[in-house]
C-alpha cells in the first residue's frame, strides 16, 4: 500500500465543502451524492449555497440508527446515536431541513452483514483473482480477530453496504419513514420517527446473501460496477 516514496494525490486548492460545491455547480445533470460519514461538508455547502440542493438527485448515507441501539457510549450520552450523527447533528439537522432526497442507512440495516470469518477465507482463497481481491482481502485481515466476539467488536460492511447499494439498489428494501435528529442533550445525534420530521427512506430489508455474491463478483472483476 506504500509502495511509492511520494504522494501524487492532487488536493484541492480550497475546502472541502467549496469544492463539493464547485462540483455539484459544474455538473450535467443532477448528482447521486454518497455520504459515508457524517454530513459536515454537505450542510457547510448548502449553507453557502442553499439551491445546491436543487443539483442532488439524491443523498444516500451510512448514518443514523432508529431503533435507539446506537454504538455512542460516551458519558453523559444515552447510547441512543450512532456515531456519524452524533458527530455533527447540526450537519445532519441542516441536511434534514433541506429538499434533498436522502437513502439511510441506519445501523439496523447494516448490522444484517458483518464481516465473518468465513466471508475472509473465502476471500483469501480468491486473492489470486484481482489486485482488487488482494488488496480489501489484507485490509480485512486485519479485522479478523476481532469478528464474531460480541456485539461490541463485530465488524460490519457499514459503508460497503452503503455504496453497494449505488451499483445494486435490489439489494435493500426501502421504507418511507418521516424522522427527526436530536441537536442537544443526551439523545444529542438521535435520529428518531417523528411526524414532524422529514420523510427519508431507509434501508430495512437487507438481502445479505446478494450483497455478499456482488461485492465478491466486483472485487474479482466478474461484475462491472
Amino acid at each position: 500500500m506504500n509502495e511509492r516514496a511520494e504522494v501524487h494525490t492532487p488536493i484541492a486548492s480550497v475546502p472541502a465543502h467549496e469544492h463539493l460545491a464547485h462540483m455539484l455547480r459544474q455538473s450535467d445533470g443532477k448528482v447521486t451524492v454518497v455520504f459515508t460519514g457524517p454530513l459536515t461538508d454537505l450542510a457547510a455547502a448548502l449553507t453557502i449555497d442553499p439551491d445546491l440542493a436543487e443539483c442532488i438527485e439524491e443523498l444516500v448515507w451510512m448514518g443514523g440508527c432508529l431503533d435507539g441501539d446506537g454504538n455512542v457510549h460516551e458519558p453523559g450520552f444515552d447510547g441512543t446515536a450512532e456515531w456519524n450523527a452524533f458527530w455533527d447533528p447540526d450537519a445532519v439537522s441542516r441536511v434534514w431541513q433541506s429538499d434533498i432526497p436522502i437513502v439511510m442507512f441506519p445501523l439496523e440495516a447494516t448490522r444484517n452483514v458483518p464481516v465473518t470469518r468465513s466471508i475472509l477465507r473465502s476471500w483469501a482463497q480468491l486473492r489470486s483473482c484481482s489486485r482488487e481481491m488482494e488488496f480489501v482481502g489484507q485490509c480485512y485481515a486485519i479485522c479478523a480477530p476481532f469478528c464474531e466476539f460480541g456485539p461490541d467488536t463485530v465488524y460490519y460492511f457499514w459503508d460497503v453496504l452503503t455504496v453497494a447499494y449505488v451499483g445494486r439498489p435490489s439489494l435493500v428494501e426501502l421504507t418511507p419513514v418521516q424522522c427527526i435528529v436530536h441537536t442537544d442533550g443526551p439523545s444529542e445525534g438521535r435520529i428518531a420517527e417523528s411526524t414532524y420530521g422529514k420523510m427519508v427512506q431507509v434501508a430495512k430489508a437487507v438481502r445479505a446473501d446478494k450483497f455478499y455474491q456482488y461485492i465478491t463478483g466486483v472485487l474479482t472483476s466478474h461484475i462491472n460496477v
